[in-house]
């Protein structure tokens, strides 16, 4: 897989599918890899150029060497130096999901005039802790969790990658709304392996400058087509966010799918490809 240089130096790993039409970034939520893109992936094959990267210290991408480097600005300006290296000639379109919805609006701050579209995908404009599960759990979730040091957060990934080899965790992550009653174990399986090969100090640096971070002062800025998903049964990021993401940014269209959870883009696979390719149609 071809890296190019983070802020930092270290190796960023990104993959390219070639393609006719417009170059699509997609950026990946924390303590994800490109696992949650591919039935994205499959169906736009050879329709755009797609493009998808690796967060630092996730996948094949190095960890970060100082706790700057995994700032929100940073993420986004790791995003151009992958669009930079995969050879992007004019404006792209961003695709984010989760936390990556926080990296490609921020990336609007930086580097507006390199973007001829954006789509955000069951995430928030930021400080995701605030509304995870309940207004009064996440942040309480936060205080503990972000607490952690790297240490117990290795223990955490390694305990929770031993879990999901069990016969009830799966079930019991559909049965919570953890993961959609439509995603099956296989697609599940990759995300579940990852967590045992995240680097936890990465992930505890991200951890903190994402709950830091809000890009809502820039919302009504924005003046890209602009298309946002949304799960009415996501626990990790209500639909209130999406919605306000919409309301907010002129022109944007909301999709919400009321039974989704926030593995809506294994979901609604389908569903979610067809808006896709229509929004890079409406931009050609």
């Amino acid at each position: 897989m071809p890296t190019t240089p983070a802020v930092d130096g270290r190796p960023l790993a990104y993959q390219i599918r070639e393609g006719d039409g417009p170059t699509l970034i997609f950026s990946n939520g924390i303590a994800t890899v490109d696992s949650y893109w591919r039935p994205l992936l499959d169906h736009l094959q050879g329709r755009a150029r797609l493009v998808t990267w690796d967060l630092p210290g996730h996948g094949a991408s190095a960890p970060a060497s100082r706790e700057d480097a995994t700032s929100l600005a940073a993420l986004a300006d790791n995003l151009f130096r992958v669009a930079d290296a995969a050879g992007a000639t004019g404006p792209v379109v961003l695709l984010g999901f989760s936390m990556g919805c926080q990296v490609v609006l921020e990336a609007w701050r930086r580097h507006a005039d390199r973007i001829a579209g954006l789509i955000t995908a069951f995430g928030s404009f930021g400080r995701p802790f605030d509304t995870l599960i309940h207004p009064r759990v996440g942040p309480l979730a936060y205080k503990v969790v972000g607490g952690f040091g790297p240490r117990r957060h290795r223990l955490m990934f390694r305990a929770g990658w031993a879990a999901s080899h069990l016969p009830f965790f799966h079930p019991l992550n559909q049965l919570t709304r953890m993961v959609g009653p439509n995603t099956t174990r296989a697609q599940m399986r990759p995300f579940y392996d990852h967590m045992g090969q995240l680097d936890p100090q990465t992930w505890t640096w991200m951890l903190r400058h994402a709950q830091a971070h809000s890009t809502e002062d820039l919302l009504p800025d924005i003046t890209v087509p602009t298309l946002v998903f949304a799960g009415g049964r996501d626990l990790f990021t209500p639909p209130d966010r999406g919605r306000i993401i919409a309301q907010r940014v002129p022109g944007a269209r909301l999709v919400e799918y009321p039974t989704a959870t926030h593995t809506g883009l294994l979901d609604e696979a389908s569903a979610v490809a067809a808006e896709v390719d229509a929004f890079l149609a409406g931009l050609r």
